[in-house]
């Protein structure tokens, strides 16, 4: 039987009413739904997360990334959810939870000192988070993102950590961010170092304390280095980023990166993006089938589909006009299209039924409404708690 408008719509209010129990990214302001149902308007969005709180700007580290969610409108912004570093003229060590529920080609690497003062961003196109990430532990909480392009000119990779990890207990390290400066703060976007103290060396994580810095909601996924080399990424600490923070030991992931640094290396060719090309009625089964600005993602239990720049799976009608219901998204080719799921996409010839345009504008919905929280008890160190345009994240307050 075919579900009606209202029970489906009964489904993903029980859907997000779950996912807010699991993720604690942010909560999106009913103003922020209604721009992005409603026209071609960025979401607003509003208390981003924590950048590195007493700190200061840090113009030199100029291989530290913010990383910002492609624009859920036909109206482009530069917004700062996470950090990241750059490892290599193509790729981005960050924390997994950044992705949360997202495809990896959600994001832009911005290369800045700031976003008020401009500078440049670079698609991510590939990548992954580790396949055994841990949200209620942070274990494994760590992500590689692969760009369209190398890195601007001039921009030199940080060095990894390579080898066990020798024991930094009472030892200072630097943390890089574009987080806020305090947790009532809303100044993300701001690329910001400071000092803190390594507490202890665990197994899989890195202890910090404030010397005088501390991580906040934005640092996510931003470096933490000793002797200018990455040692750790930031996941999460206390509520108030002002006790303590934590950070995933890099050495310990080491395989994982140069995996997706190879995959970077070999760099394949693919077919440009045509947003005329049906992607409901193409599975794949890696990005190699998928057309440029897209990657091969599965969304929770559906068909591996290719998916474009983070959105559902869906495809692309006619070029935007005045009333329309769906979101208006730009293609590749700059122009505003309209974004269809795929549940609304006319079945085959004697399927009988098709989803309502509203059914689409509440798919759109519950992909904003899951912006990637996380299960667990301390803060992340993610950007925006009022994100809007994306999918769920801790109870940990993670960064």
């Amino acid at each position: 039987m075919v579900a009606t408008y209202h029970e489906r719509a009964l489904r993903i209010v029980r859907l997000v009413a779950s996912l807010e129990r699991w993720y604690d990214r942010r909560v999106v302001r009913l103003s922020a739904i209604a721009a992005v149902l409603l026209g071609c308007s960025e979401p607003e969005l509003g208390d981003s997360e924590h950048a590195i709180v007493g700190g200061m700007p840090a113009p030199a580290e100029t291989a530290v990334v913010g990383l910002a969610r492609h624009a859920t409108s036909c109206t482009p912004a530069t917004m700062i959810d996470c950090s990241g570093t750059l490892v290599a003229p193509r790729v981005v060590v960050t924390a997994a939870h950044c992705l949360g529920l997202d495809p990896p080609n959600i994001y832009l690497a911005f290369f800045g000192e700031s976003v008020t003062a401009g500078g440049r961003s670079i698609a991510v196109v590939g990548g992954r988070a580790h396949p055994d990430v841990d949200p209620a532990t942070y274990r494994n909480d760590i992500a590689a993102l692969i760009l369209a392009e190398d890195a601007p000119a001039g921009i030199t990779p940080i060095a990894m950590h390579i080898g066990p990890l020798p024991d930094l207990t009472g030892t200072d390290v630097t943390l890089v961010g574009f987080g806020v400066t305090a947790i009532a703060a809303q100044d993300v976007g701001v690329r910001r170092a400071g000092t803190a103290r390594v507490t202890a060396v665990g197994a899989d994580e890195i202890d910090l304390a404030p010397a005088p810095a501390m991580s906040c909601h934005g640092d996510s996924g931003g470096p933490v280095l000793w002797s200018g080399r990455l040692v750790g990424v930031t996941t999460h600490g206390d509520t108030a980023c002002v006790q303590r923070g934590h950070a995933q030991r890099v050495d310990r992931e080491e395989a994982f990166v140069a995996a997706v640094l190879a995959e970077a290396a070999a760099g394949a060719a693919r077919r440009p993006f045509d947003p005329a090309e049906d992607l409901c009625r193409l599975t794949c089964t890696s990005d190699a089938d998928c057309p440029a600005d897209t990657v091969c993602f599965a969304h929770e239990e559906q068909a591996r589909r290719c998916v474009y720049r983070g959105l559902p799976a869906g495809t692309f009608d006619d070029t935007c006009g005045a009333g329309d219901e769906e979101p208006c998204i730009t293609v590749p080719d700059g122009s505003c299209r309209r974004f269809v799921g795929c549940d609304d996409v006319p079945p085959d010839e004697g399927c009988g039924c098709r989803s309502t345009r509203p059914a689409s504008a509440l798919l759109v919905l519950l992909w904003l409404v899951s912006v990637p929280r996380r299960a667990a008890r301390s803060a992340r160190r993610t950007a925006s708690t009022c994100r809007g345009g994306e999918p769920p994240r801790s109870r940990r307050s993670r960064r």
